[in-house]
């Protein structure tokens, strides 16, 4: 059995993670049933994956897996919401969203029938480097496939009524977020570790004046002048060879026009508080809210990053230990959850819990004691770490099975601008860590002053909590105010289903539940 990120999670909250280090007195505590460990004699093979870039200038990743005639195609361009200057917030997003409402000429309906043809239908998602477009197809219609993908990009619909719908889906979107307590506790936790207020300025949805503010001349302007082919990618996953896909790619870009004018120059990053003036602790008060949200994280080094793979165990570990002290000591908590954030100024990492608002002080308290305890003498024992390493490398194994799960392990590659075999380094340094330099990153990100904590709850929930918390960086907040939406917005009890649909769509790649 291969475990997934969020397995190995669950899996480490049913074990003692008390055991997993030796606190000031050493002692052994308790025990619960194990999860099945993932076998030692597991072998871990990860796909060679071709990346350079053609003459004309696009680049290219791609993975051959021939078990299935499918290839999963898709074209990247570097015209994400890191590219969006103040007050252009959420037009990456918007641009996106207007390449499945219909091409030049046509209505969604005719665009969806030309996709139809090649029995595929069409995504598009925008993070914050790239615009991404993709679908699967069978392989003899991978090359109409890569022609569509082009030419959507290049004609996109300038109705102005589709225009008007994405842009309400987008104030929906924001409204759905709004009625997500874990995600306005994410939302605490960005504003904390980088400082930019509101934090959904960093994110691809832009803010209710900036999407309130953007014509549809704006909007549709927002990808030509980056549609160059040196800044395009492409990437395949599936049976396709290298020789193939140039092929494929030479004839969909031939007769592409030249280059007008520079490159978009970037904008400068964003406006931000100060690190030592940035809040630790973030309460969001939230009238009316049945349960209390407590969350707990803090900035992490990005894919790629040397630092990434120790982190990451780092986390799992954290997420157990936190989970045997509420559920298992404190009986307080039922789990447990882990959600990373991807944003224009860097990455989030959060873990959360819901709690009844009656045990919010203890929880907190609990918490906090904790974290404090682990800047003494920390001790991680070898089993929990070789454990956690194991089922990290199997799960990279896993990330590349199939020629779609391939392709989003592709996007993010492009998304963070990695080499070819950055999978496999990233597998190495997971095989070659120590228990000690696993227990050096646990120590640095859960630090009691780079450890960033929100809680979400009613008035009550947030006397309780700053009854326990220390006086200094500590900031209140609405979920209003955490999304740039004018103060006196009405918070919804709990979003509706349909509206979820449009949260994925409106934050794209950048939130990824694990």
């Amino acid at each position: 059995m291969s475990w997934s990120r969020r397995r190995v999670l669950s899996g480490l909250a049913a074990a003692p993670w008390a055991l997993a280090w030796a606190g000031p007195t050493g002692c052994a505590v308790g025990t619960e049933q194990r999860p099945p460990r993932t076998p030692r004699g597991v072998e871990v093979a990860l796909p060679s994956i071709v990346h350079g870039s053609l003459a004309a200038g696009p680049g290219l990743y791609l993975v051959e897996d021939h078990g299935l005639p499918l290839v999963a195609v898709a074209v990247a361009v570097a015209a994400g919401h890191r590219h969006e200057r103040p007050g252009e917030e959420g037009r990456a997003s918007l641009a996106t969203a207007l390449l499945l409402e219909g091409m030049e000429g046509g209505d969604r309906v005719a665009l969806l029938e030309r996709y139809g043809e090649l029995g595929t239908t069409p995504t598009a998602s925008a993070g914050p480097s790239q615009v991404v477009v993709r679908c699967t197809v069978h392989r003899d219609d991978a090359p109409a496939a890569l022609q569509l993908l082009l030419d959507n990009l290049r004609r996109p619909t300038s109705d102005s009524e589709a225009f008007e719908r994405v842009r309400r889906e987008q104030r929906e979107a924001m409204r759905a977020v709004q009625g997500e307590p874990e995600v306005v506790a994410g939302l605490g936790l960005v504003l904390g570790s980088h400082g930019v207020d509101p934090p959904s300025a960093t994110f691809a949805g832009g803010t209710a004046e900036s999407i309130d503010a953007a014509t549809l001349e704006q909007v549709h302007a927002w990808l030509p002048p980056r549609l160059r082919l040196d800044g395009l990618t492409f990437m395949m996953a599936g049976d396709v060879d290298q020789a193939q896909a140039l092929r494929w790619i030479d004839a969909a870009i031939e007769g592409w026009p030249p280059a007008q004018g520079p490159r978009p120059v970037s904008p400068p990053p964003l406006e931000a508080i100060p690190e030592p003036a940035r809040p630790r602790v973030v309460l969001v008060r939230w009238p009316e809210q049945p349960q209390a949200i407590m969350a707990l994280g803090g900035p992490r080094e990005p894919l790629g990053h040397a630092a990434e793979p120790a982190q990451a165990l780092a986390d799992a570990l954290m997420a157990g230990m936190m989970q045997y002290e509420l559920r298992s000591r404190q009986r307080i908590s039922y789990g447990i959850q882990s959600r990373s954030w991807t944003t224009k100024v860097g990455a989030v990492e959060q873990l959360w819990a819901k709690l009844e608002p009656g045990e919010v002080g203890r929880a907190v308290q609990a918490l906090w004691s904790y974290l404090e305890r682990l800047e003494g003498e920390v001790v991680l024992r070898d089993e929990p770490v070789d454990e956690v390493r194991r089922a990290a490398m199997v799960g990279l194994m896993h990330d590349f099975h199939g020629a779609e799960s391939s392709l989003g392990q592709l996007r993010g590659m492009v998304e963070h601008g990695l080499s070819g075999p950055a999978p496999v380094e990233r597998f190495r340094r997971l095989q070659a860590l120590r228990t000690d330099e696993v227990t050096a990153a646990l120590r640095h990100v859960y630090r009691p002053d780079r450890v960033r904590l929100c809680v979400v709850g009613d008035d009550a929930v947030i006397e309780r909590a700053r009854a326990v918390l220390p006086d200094d960086g500590v900031v209140v907040r609405t979920p209003a105010q955490l999304l740039g939406l004018p103060e006196g917005t009405a918070t919804p009890a709990r979003a509706p289903g349909p509206a979820e649909v449009c949260v994925a769509r409106a934050l794209g790649p950048q939130i990824m539940i694990r």
